[in-house]
């Protein structure tokens, strides 16, 4: 973030670095935004990492589930169970196009189904240890699918972290542009390359809005508010006289 700003301050800091605590100021704001920098990395894993937990244990719900399933399939086809067939007749690729509630409930009927004829059953492989692994792979199933909720709460903990670090550059910022203010007159091309290397020209409407080199934190922008400089007469004149002729 503020990427031309740090550069020209590295490369203007044997001037900037005269002015009373710039230095200080400069090392403090760079913290910062690797903090925010960091909140945002954070963030994004965290958000990640609860989604792709929930498909592995999807994945493995679903593996189990179908193990047991074409065994109980072969025993009612056999034993001429068409009721029980059809409570069971479930096609992998349909299971795995199913939201996570709806599968979460068939493999629950599943399992009942499945308890309901477990002697007869075990003779086609389906053993107790198998109806239990898969209960309980349901059971954390069930419990992973708040965890995209809670992820989004964690997120907006994190946006408000970094809402008060952005605070903290603001304040920072404020103070350095104050201390770069005394170069204008005495050493007017680093002052200039400051100032540029913290502001953007954005044309909105035809008026020309001046904002801080603009900065990705967390997927949002940010704008950072600079000083208002003074029109010179000449502009004013100009602008007087584009009003008269509209």
């Amino acid at each position: 973030m503020f990427i031309m700003m740090r550069l020209t301050c590295e490369e203007q800091m044997k001037t900037l670095g005269r002015l009373p605590n710039f230095r200080e100021y400069y090392n403090e704001l760079v913290k910062i935004l690797d903090k925010i920098e960091k909140l945002a990395t954070d963030q994004e894993k965290k958000s990640m990492g609860a989604t792709k937990t929930k498909l592995h244990q999807k994945e493995m719900v679903i593996g189990q589930t179908m193990e047991i399933l074409r065994r109980v399939k072969a025993y009612a086809e056999v034993n001429e169970l068409p009721e029980l067939k059809g409570n069971v007749n479930y096609a992998e690729s349909k299971l795995r196009k199913k939201p996570g509630i709806v599968l979460q409930a068939i493999c629950q009927i599943i399992h009942t189904e499945c308890s309901n004829y477990s002697e007869p059953l075990a003779e086609y492989g389906v053993t107790q240890r198998m109806l239990d692994e898969q209960q309980a792979s349901n059971d954390t199933f069930f419990e992973m699918m708040v965890l995209p909720r809670f992820a989004i709460i964690q997120r907006k903990g994190a946006t408000t972290a970094m809402d008060r670090e952005f605070k903290k550059v603001t304040r920072v910022l404020h103070k350095m542009d104050r201390l770069a203010d005394m170069l204008e007159t005495t050493n007017n091309d680093v002052f200039t390359n400051y100032r540029n290397s913290r502001r953007v020209i954005n044309r909105r409407r035809g008026r020309r809005v001046k904002t801080d080199a603009r900065s990705l934190a967390g997927g949002r922008i940010v704008k950072m508010p600079v000083r208002k400089e003074k029109e010179d007469a000449g502009s004013r004149m100009g602008l007087a006289k584009a009003g008269m002729r509209g």
